[in-house]
C-alpha cells in the first residue's frame, strides 16, 4: 500500500527539481505549482463523483504529468 504523500513533501519536491538547492529565505516563481492545484479543483468541480485518490495523491501526480509536459493551461490530469 502506498503511503500518503504529505504536503511538505510534495512542496519540497516540486522546489528542489525545479530550482535545485532551496534557500528558505528565496522566494521562488510557483506559477506550475499553482496550475497542478487549480486543475485537480477545476476536476473536481465538472466531476463531483470522481475517486481519484486523496489531493495530494493528485497533486503529486499533476506535478509529475507536469514536470513531463503532460499538464498543459486546459488540460486536467
Amino acid at each position: 500500500m502506498n503511503r500518503e504523500p504529505q504536503a511538505s513533501e510534495i512542496t519540497n519536491l516540486y522546489l528542489t527539481k525545479k530550482f535545485g538547492v532551496i534557500n528558505e529565505e528565496t522566494r521562488y516563481p510557483v506559477k506550475g505549482f499553482l496550475q497542478a492545484i487549480l486543475s485537480i479543483l477545476v476536476e473536481k468541480h465538472r466531476d463531483q463523483n470522481s475517486e481519484e485518490g486523496s489531493f495530494n495523491q493528485q497533486l503529486l501526480k499533476a506535478l509529475i504529468l507536469q514536470e513531463e509536459g503532460g499538464l498543459d493551461h486546459g488540460k486536467t490530469c
